[in-house]
């Protein structure tokens, strides 16, 4: 862009009812925000109605081994709200396998690409201060008057688990490009 370019228009909508004309746009860019819309499947189906034939969706995300350590406290997190009767995941959609899927009943085609590779070393208490702090969409649903209790009953599984919180581990990620298109 130059300084003489149209300054781009923010518009708030429902990503459901998208507020533009069929076939409107070359490009959509979806990154890290699918898992927080209940509506995620009838997002996408607008998403591919304001594409232009042969328009592409862009959809981006970070992976860590399922194994690791940061993902398998927030599991156990899901599986204790679970245990309390109540849901123990965001609204929206829970994992990638489950937008592509959506998307290739769409009848798109996908090309991905890795794009870039990094380790993070974290404790086990870091990760628990990540759920202690509502980082994650799973704990904002948890009412406050037993979020502490689940909260203490996970950092007792942790120390069973693995000995202590202050223990660090080394994680690897990847940060993944889905590139989906239709013919």
């Amino acid at each position: 862009l130059t300084p003489d370019s149209p300054r781009p228009a923010l518009v708030e909508a429902d990503a459901a009812r998208l507020p533009f004309a069929a076939g409107r746009f070359d490009a959509a860019l979806s990154v890290h925000v699918l898992h927080l819309i209940a509506g995620w499947r009838e997002s996408l189906l607008e998403v591919r109605r304001v594409l232009r034939p042969g328009g592409v969706l862009l959809s981006g995300y970070d992976w860590r081994p399922p194994d690791s350590p940061g993902a398998l406290i927030l599991e156990k997190w899901r599986d204790i709200v679970r245990s309390r009767g109540l849901e123990g995941y965001q609204p929206g959609a829970r994992d990638f396998d489950d937008v592509k899927a959506a998307l290739f009943e769409m009848g798109a085609m996908m090309r991905e690409v890795s794009v870039g590779e990094w380790t993070t070393a974290r404790t086990l208490a870091r990760h628990i201060e990540t759920i202690e702090h509502r980082t994650w969409s799973s704990t904002w649903i948890v009412p406050d008057d037993f979020f502490s209790n689940c909260l203490a009953e996970l950092r007792e599984w942790v120390v069973a688990e693995w000995g202590g919180l202050e223990r660090e581990f080394t994680t690897p990620h990847r940060f993944i490009w889905q590139s989906f298109h239709w013919r």
